[in-house]
């Protein structure tokens, strides 16, 4: 079945003339797209804001209860009551959620000081490797690039100074044309399920409690259908794939 994308098999030659580090293989698509997330995550707000959503920024809900008058959250600006609520906090809620199959890992990444030229890099294309362990790198509008992966044990917080420099080290391999240094270094928690699938439904116990729990590299497009699964569910009970979603399964 066809979608409409433009991509290309690249086998190990057509990488090599490219590039400037082998593969066995790969595939090359000309419909990719670079966004700067800050930006775009305050764009969705205040299109929301404009929509008629009210937001409410650093605000900490420090209890919640939940009783036949309604769902009750006490936060540091005085009590909320809702009939339906949507936890969309991914791992901070998934011992709550009750939820099995989590993993939760430690990824790093690295941006480099400009460059004036990038030998070996073909179109400045958007690099992700799927090995394991894999890496993903990209280039900047200020000529930058940004590498990333070797995730970890989340509970290693001390491995940033050592996989900076290993980051760097991987890029140089890759490119050997390019010689540049580390400007900023910086790690995040990374979650993903066993299955590879989101966690989006009701909380097995509590009614009108929902969540939207979208693990992995397709939390944005998780995060597009799991509003219109969460919609149907709460108007009318039921959405087509609620199943293959559920938090119990």
């Amino acid at each position: 079945m066809g979608f409409g994308f433009q991509a290309n098999y690249f086998d190990k030659a057509m990488i090599e003339n490219r590039y400037s580090f082998t593969a066995p293989c790969g595939i090359h698509t000309k419909s990719e797209a670079e966004m700067n997330p800050y930006r775009f995550t305050q764009a969705l707000a205040k299109n929301a804001s404009q929509l008629g959503v009210d937001i409410y920024e650093n605000t900490e809900i420090l209890s919640h209860r939940f009783t036949k008058e309604g769902l009750f959250f006490e936060t540091d600006r005085g009590e909320i009551k809702a009939n339906q609520v949507v936890y969309a906090t991914v791992y901070r809620t998934q011992e709550f959620a009750k939820i099995k199959g989590a993993l939760i890992e430690r990824t790093f990444t690295i941006a480099t000081e400009p460059i004036d030229t990038f030998p070996g890099w073909h179109n400045r294309s958007l690099i992700w490797e799927t090995d394991r362990p894999y890496y993903y790198l990209r280039t900047t509008a200020d000529n930058r690039i940004l590498i990333g992966g070797m995730d970890s044990n989340v509970n290693k917080k001390d491995e940033l100074k050592t996989k900076g420099p290993k980051l760097l080290n991987k890029l140089h391999d890759m490119f050997p044309g390019i010689r540049t240094s580390i400007a900023y270094e910086w790690s995040a928690v990374f979650g993903s399920t066993k299955d590879g699938l989101p966690y989006i439904g009701k909380h097995p116990k509590y009614k009108g409690v929902y969540f939207m729990l979208v693990y992995g590299r397709n939390s944005t497009v998780y995060s597009m259908l799991g509003a219109e699964l969460l919609k149907d569910l709460i108007l009318y009970g039921y959405h087509p794939p609620m199943n293959i979603t559920r938090l119990d399964r």
